[in-house]
């Protein structure tokens, strides 16, 4: 098996090295023979020391390059993780029974982070009886998610839209995807009991750290991951 494990950034501040502690994660709970890693950006112009895709994404946000048409072929399976993630777990064990994985949050999808503008009244109504999805972390067999989804982003992507309103409503797209899955009764795999949400300096008992919340920039990430690795360790295990 041969997995392909992804993350997106414009590398600004602090975004590099974000990354560097998210394939440091990896490499240390993996075998490098079973995967490859790479960063999908907007700007052609930039140099990592990362493999770089770049992607058509004109919007100054770069979130909805998750959702590429860019990827390549021949993988077994696909790993999209948040650059703001230490992942002490097994690439192979985010995958399962079905083609996709998924972690839910606890909040109800009702939360303007989670429900697609666009939905219809009664659909509004049936999405409020289940909870969110963080769109920071998900697996998938077939490259075809990503046209789904990048549809349903297609329907409301606004670059006037500031940041923040734009994180927002890339993570409802995503949603609703997910949303229209799950009445067509097509099942996920469930990851949550694997991935801590929202991290601050308390450990809870996970293997994916995933220190998310919007703050407009990447400073504030790589300072509560460094302290999070220097008070438990590479493997969150001290």
């Amino acid at each position: 098996m041969k997995y392909l494990v992804y993350t997106v950034s414009d590398f600004t501040d602090y975004a590099e090295e974000c990354i560097a502690y998210l394939y440091e994660s990896l490499i240390n709970n993996n075998d490098e023979s079973i995967f490859d890693f790479c960063v999908v950006s907007n700007n052609k112009n930039l140099k990592s020391n990362f493999d770089m895709i770049v992607d058509d994404n004109n919007s100054s946000y770069i979130g909805w390059s998750k959702y590429t048409k860019k990827l390549p072929n021949g993988y077994d399976g696909y790993l999209y993780l948040d650059s703001d993630i230490l992942f002490n777990e097994k690439i192979e064990n985010m995958f399962g029974q079905y083609d996709n994985s998924v972690v839910c949050e606890g909040h109800q999808m009702a939360s303007p982070w989670f429900m697609f503008s666009l939905s219809s009244e009664e659909e509004k109504k049936e999405m409020s009886k289940i909870n969110g999805f963080n769109a920071g972390t998900f697996a998938f067999k077939k490259k075809d998610v990503l046209i789904e989804i990048g549809n349903i982003c297609d329907r409301i992507k606004n670059k006037n839209f500031n940041t923040i309103q734009q994180a927002c409503t890339e993570q409802t797209c995503f949603n609703y995807w997910i949303f229209n899955c799950l009445k067509e009764k097509i099942l996920f795999n469930n990851l949550t009991r694997m991935v801590q949400l929202h991290v601050t300096e308390k450990q809870e008992n996970k293997s994916i750290f995933h220190f998310c919340g919007f703050t407009g920039n990447m400073k504030d990430k790589h300072e509560r991951m460094k302290k999070f690795i220097e008070r438990y360790g590479k493997n969150g295990s001290r």
